[in-house]
């Protein structure tokens, strides 16, 4: 017989769980108060005691002892009421936080769907549990539903978090388990994205794009997030993902976040060079000199873990490295655990010569230290001897000479050192051979000729000497150029801007959506002015490399700003921007959902009306709009424009249809425009009307539900 207390909490649960699928069923229409999104928060916290209480009460009934006991029969009935509190707690938790626009609604509605039934689950097994006799046929069933039911909201939660394919990962995604030789490897598929993978695209996958940023995919890394693009490969050391990984752990900003697994050095080193190299997404490892940072970077990063080396000098504390590392040099250990260090330099224009003075007291635990393309004199090479204990040093591309060596020759542990692309001439690598346990030179693209490797290997026995390659066999792209044009709307007119960092490097650009070519498209200048909406795309040649891919940008037009705009049906209370003024602010949103530019609406078209207190003529429309398809974010079905001297006596003055998405639709975030050109008409008035789809289409995960339609910005010519 139930106690009060039983038949109290029983009639809780049935409330709550009530109330939750009312909530769900009309989740659209839900406004949340800041008390109750702060509580979505706690959903991480939260999940985990339904999982462990009703997984291990759900055994008991299947597998317990036919017997029913007094013991048992108390340690189940509290395992099944606290689960199923525990339940619907985690569900409302979890209800709110999936109100948040960093998930994707698609994903989530099947996470959604079994946490209900796992709640409705567990009360209905709390409701009727002294019916459930552990062992019984009954109970076996009713138990195997409810293990089910919380494993797979668990497992489907998690893909939502860590990505598909976490659970599997330890047994490897595919492939035929050969180790990967650098000779076969793409650099960005075979070895940039794995570390993206493991280490980044938990937080920022399609399914969970923290900052609105997607690491999945080729088209999410170039597009960036809400904080910009990831990186500009004219200045790799301050990219924006550089940034990020080098600050402090425990800084907010730093990623991957705290707590979770970190870049070692050797895939920061990659990165970094990657982006050097202008973050290609097809270059070979092959393909690159033996030399090169990149290339060298990449062999290390394919090599296998070496037996680490037992090092003789005290540790350094983690707050002294830390305060040594800044947005251009990172210091960080070798190895977990290890009093070794390693140093690395990012920013040319930002290196001082006093930056190797602040390493001096760290300098016995240096064992790697990485200056390429640093702008290092012969002034500075007598600092780098301080660095008794270090193990490898890479002055690629530095402003040192032949002055530096007997220097260098101090740094007798030095086992790895690169000079390519230094002024050291080959003769003068001869007195090298003081260095006992030098083992690898990279010595490609010194001043004179021959650079003949029997020749260099002949004046240094014993070391292998790699001089590179001929630069007559092998090309490489240039990186793409940069438009600086921040803000993409102008009024009147509006100079293009575009730098390149390669001197001598020629900027061709084409303004009809065309590739530019090395021949027919005109030569960039600093003259290029817009009077008009123009797609301008600009591609980098010379001789001797390989040309850049094209860097894009879109420019907007708008002659006439309204006076004052009204709207007559409002935006969505979670995507309300900044108000009517979002209409013609001359701002052009991001692809971000939350970057609080975006108009959303719902369950009503957008109406809006603009006056002019001085009358304009006008004769073309652009309407901006988002288009997303997994999240529910549809193209409008129309656009009309209305015009007048007066807002009772206005006439349609243009209409544009669009077509409903197909399937096959692009399934990534887009910026669109809607243009409508119509007889010139002199107006005081403009009324815009945005008309909605009235459902998704059937091949939609939201099939039959409403559409949202986004709206940013208005040109009016």
């Amino acid at each position: 017989m139930n106690k009060p207390g039983s038949k109290f909490i029983s009639h809780t649960l049935f409330f709550l769980n009530c109330l939750l699928l009312f909530l769900v069923i009309f989740e659209d229409r839900l406004e949340l108060p800041l008390l109750l999104r702060f509580s979505g928060r706690w959903h991480p916290l939260l999940l985990h005691f339904p999982v462990v209480l009703l997984t291990l009460y759900g055994l008991i009934i299947m597998w317990g002892p036919v017997r029913k006991t007094a013991e048992i029969t108390a340690f189940a009935d509290m395992l099944l009421t606290i689960g199923a509190a525990t339940a619907i707690f985690s569900a409302f938790s979890g209800f709110f936080l999936s109100l948040e626009d960093s998930y994707d609604p698609a994903s989530l509605k099947w996470h959604k769907f079994t946490g209900l039934i796992t709640s409705w689950l567990a009360f209905l097994c709390h409701a009727f549990r002294h019916r459930l006799i552990p062992g019984s046929l009954t109970a076996r069933l009713t138990g195997a539903a409810l293990f089910l039911t919380t494993a797979l909201a668990g497992h489907l939660g998690a893909v939502i978090t860590h990505g598909e394919y976490f659970l599997m990962e330890p047994a490897g995604s595919g492939g035929d388990g050969k180790l990967l030789q650098p000779e076969e490897a793409v650099v960005f598929d075979d070895l940039v994205r794995p570390v993206f993978d493991r280490k980044c695209t938990g937080c920022h996958n399609p399914e969970k794009a923290k900052g609105g940023l997607d690491m999945t995919s080729v088209q999410g890394l170039k597009k960036g997030g809400k904080n910009g693009q990831l990186w500009d490969t004219a200045h790799a050391g301050t990219s924006h993902l550089i940034r990020r990984i080098l600050l402090p752990a425990e800084a907010k900003k730093h990623m991957p976040p705290k707590g979770r697994p970190q870049l070692t050095t050797g895939e920061i080193a990659l990165l970094s060079e990657w982006i050097k190299h202008g973050a290609d997404f097809s270059v070979r490892a092959h393909a690159l000199p033996p030399g090169h940072p990149l290339g060298q970077a990449a062999r290390e990063f394919l090599q296998l873990p070496a037996q680490q080396e037992v090092y003789d000098f005290p540790e350094v504390s983690d707050r002294k490295i830390q305060a040594l590392n800044t947005d251009y040099r990172a210091v960080r250990r070798v190895a977990a655990n290890s009093p070794a260090l390693s140093v690395s330099f990012y920013s040319r224009n930002s290196f001082k010569s006093r930056d190797l003075d602040e390493l001096t007291d760290i300098g016995q635990q240096i064992v790697s230290l990485d200056l390429s393309k640093m702008p290092v004199t012969d002034q500075d090479v007598p600092k780098l001897a301080r660095f008794k204990n270090l193990r490898k040093l890479v002055l690629n591309f530095t402003d040192i000479s032949g002055r530096s060596i007997p220097h260098l020759i101090q740094l007798q542990a030095l086992r790895t050192l690169s000079l390519s692309g230094t002024g050291i001439k080959p003769a003068e690598l001869s007195q090298l051979r003081d260095l006992p346990g030098l083992q690898t030179l990279y010595a490609w693209n010194l001043p004179s000729s021959p650079q003949d490797k029997t020749v260099l290997n002949d004046l240094l026995p014993g070391v292998n000497v790699e001089t590179g390659f001929r630069g007559d066999t092998i090309r490489i792209a240039l990186n793409p150029p940069a438009i600086e044009n921040e803000n993409p709307v102008f009024t009147g007119s509006t100079r293009v801007r575009v730098r390149h960092p390669v001197p001598g490097a020629m900027l061709r650009y084409t303004l009809d959506g065309t590739i530019p070519d090395s021949t027919a498209s005109p030569l960039f200048d600093d003259k290029l002015v817009l009077t008009a909406n123009t797609l301008v795309k600009v591609r980098a040649f010379k001789p001797g490399w390989l040309p850049s891919q094209v860097s894009e940008k879109a420019f907007f037009r708008t002659t006439y700003l309204p006076d004052s705009i009204i709207l007559l049906t409002p935006a969505s209370g979670k995507y309300p921007a900044e108000g009517a003024a979002s209409l013609a602010d001359g701002i052009k949103s991001d692809l971000n959902l939350r970057s609080k530019k975006w108009l959303g609406y719902l369950d009503d078209d957008l109406v809006s009306l603009m006056h002019f207190k001085k009358s304009v003529t006008i004769q073309r429309i652009d309407v901006s709009y988002l288009l997303l398809i997994r999240s529910s974010i549809f193209p409008p079905a129309s656009v009309e424009i209305w015009g007048g001297k007066e807002p009772g006596r206005l006439k349609k003055l243009g209409r544009s249809s669009l077509p409903l998405p197909e399937k096959t639709a692009p399934d990534g975030a887009e910026n669109r425009m809607v243009h409508l050109s119509f007889a010139p008409e002199e107006i005081h008035f403009l009324k815009l009307i945005v008309r909605r789809f009235p459902k998704l289409p059937p091949w939609h995960p939201g099939a039959g539900k409403k559409p949202w339609v986004f709206v940013d910005e208005v040109f009016i010519n």
